[in-house]
């Protein structure tokens, strides 16, 4: 979530302003029945171009400008965008029963993981989580691990903990079951700015 002010808070003090909370995603794993398997869920697609021309948008993707990669960079595709669409801020896993406790995920793991493409070019997955096991809260944060051609840059530092995102990527969550999940909520949470 990100503290922003809206175009009606305008000249109010921070402490007025309310919370955006930008485009949060979910990808819900509550209705897996099946332990031993390998789940995948997109949760963001950024495509190259737009159609928000034939609504007389005025506003061009960065890949419209002429911003495009030239050679392949850590899988991501000639032809996709070459400056950052969005940025991955934060990313939660949500391990709950309804019974009033924490869900555990065994030997199971959540992960975040981007796929590159234009075209028929497809890039292979790239991480930007680590493997996640759950913590000990109904709610844990999952760190993101960006590689470096990811990595934003705020001041001259580059974070590995936010990773950004370009045009011609589809972001998806991939859950490796270890136990039947039916009955308990287990879901992964995706904050974009």
């Amino acid at each position: 979530m990100i503290k922003s002010k809206t175009d009606i808070a305008d000249g109010l003090l921070a402490k007025e302003s309310g919370w955006d909370i930008g485009s949060f995603k979910l990808a819900d794993f509550s209705n897996v029945a099946n332990a031993a398997a390998t789940f995948r869920i997109p949760v963001h697609v950024f495509p190259v171009t737009t159609g928000s021309h034939l609504l007389k948008s005025p506003e061009n993707y960065p890949t419209e400008e002429g911003r495009v990669l030239t050679a392949i960079t850590n899988q991501r595709q000639i032809s996709t965008g070459n400056a950052a669409f969005a940025q991955l801020c934060e990313v939660f896993l949500v391990h709950e029963t309804l019974g009033g406790g924490v869900f555990s995920l065994g030997a199971g793991t959540v992960q975040v993981k981007v796929i590159s493409s234009f075209g028929v070019n497809v890039g292979t997955p790239v991480n930007l989580t680590g493997a996640f096991t759950g913590g000990t809260n109904g709610i844990d944060p999952i760190t993101i691990t960006a590689p470096a051609d990811r990595q934003v840059s705020i001041e001259g530092n580059a974070l590995a903990t936010v990773a950004a995102l370009f045009n011609g990527d589809v972001v998806y969550v991939e859950f490796v079951a270890a136990a039947t999940v039916v009955g308990n909520i287990v879901a992964v949470g995706l904050g974009v700015k």
